[in-house]
């Protein structure tokens, strides 16, 4: 039987008036310029075998290492997971590079890293030799528990990426909002794990948030990541952040959850097997797959040891791609997510 797990979701409230206050900096990716001055104290997360910077503007995010061994041949990586709906993201266990998940929550990796050939397609990279290294890429998590490639950027430009050669050495990169499909905004979540090899394959040589494990001769599991309650204006990314399991089960076991098309409406059906202090349902409705609103909601059964069933119309869907999933509340207000499921309509609302 096929089974879902929900993923808790931890929300920080920021205290401070973001109203008229300006949005966090442009990085520089110019050279000569270290990640401390390019970032800012306002843009260090901090040290955990290697010092991690994160900033964004309204146009792209920026990230940064200081630590690894940016000499090593065998392409020495910089890694960061992003989860841009704050969420489960694929529903699969995936690894590279000795770095094992305990789930993957990350809906994208940003990769950057020293021979071209290790990751995304060689064809792409120094005329199809494969042999051109400190390249930046993007890479998109699969539902079939693997990474999808989307595209490979210039390594050390001084406008995509910047890295100062050294053991240990330095690297910053920025990457568009566009290319994660995510606008940022008060009302935005998302959430960061950054971590990185060194030369000598020690796994996780470096992590943030500090709760990950550091170092190891194994693969080590990472199991949290930091998550910003808000992306407007005014936010602190040295500060803001709150670490939160990357996975963590709730007390309700959702057994299925379909979505299927009847005459002009799509019904909606789950099940549960048990419940314990459970409130309610939200449904959820998106058009593209990342910004989802509610379009209804209905009271659970709360306390339940039994299979409880579940049912829900929607009777104004869109024309071509539908996404539902459910937002569950428990009685203490702690929030989690269902998978996604989708259906499509074509003209006049006929299924294709």
């Amino acid at each position: 039987m096929k089974r879902y797990l929900f993923t808790l979701l931890i929300f920080t409230f920021l205290e401070a008036d973001l109203i008229g206050q300006v949005t966090p900096h442009t990085v520089s990716m110019a050279g000569g310029v270290s990640n401390s001055s390019a970032f800012g104290s306002d843009g260090q997360l901090g040290s955990n075998g290697a010092t991690f910077y994160l900033h964004w503007d309204a146009t792209y995010l920026y990230f940064g290492w200081d630590g690894g061994n940016t000499y090593w041949a065998n392409s020495d990586m910089y890694f960061v997971g992003i989860d841009t709906q704050n969420d489960s993201g694929a529903n699969t266990t995936s690894e590279l590079g000795g770095v094992t998940f305990s789930d993957a929550v990350f809906d994208y990796y940003v990769v950057s890293e020293n021979n071209c050939s290790h990751y995304g397609p060689a064809t792409s990279c120094n005329g199809g030799t494969g042999t051109e290294g400190n390249a930046l890429e993007i890479w998109k998590a699969n539902s079939g528990g693997g990474w999808s490639f989307q595209a490979r950027r210039s390594g050390n430009d001084n406008v995509e990426s910047r890295r100062i050669d050294a053991n240990p050495g330095e690297t910053r990169l920025r990457i568009s909002w566009a290319d994660l499909l995510f606008t940022p905004g008060p009302n935005n979540p998302i959430a960061f794990t950054f971590w990185t090899n060194n030369g000598a394959l020690d796994y996780v040589w470096g992590a943030w948030p500090i709760t990950n494990p550091a170092t190891g001769p194994i693969p080590y599991t990472l199991t949290k990541k930091l998550v910003f309650s808000s992306t407007g204006n005014g936010v602190n990314p040295s500060s803001a952040g709150s670490a939160v399991p990357l996975i963590e089960s709730l007390p309700i076991e959702l057994i299925n959850f379909d979505a299927n098309v009847k005459d002009t409406e799509v019904k909606l059906n789950w099940t549960t097997a048990s419940e314990r202090s459970s409130s309610h349902f939200d449904i959820e409705h998106s058009t593209d797959g990342a910004q989802f609103e509610s379009i209804g909601r209905l009271e659970t059964a709360g306390e339940s040891s039994v299979l409880q069933y579940y049912e829900f119309e929607h009777e104004d869907p869109a024309l071509g791609n539908n996404y539902y999933r459910l937002a569950h509340y428990d009685l203490d207000g702690t929030l989690s997510y269902s998978d996604i499921e989708s259906v499509y309509f074509g003209k006049g609302k006929s299924i294709s």
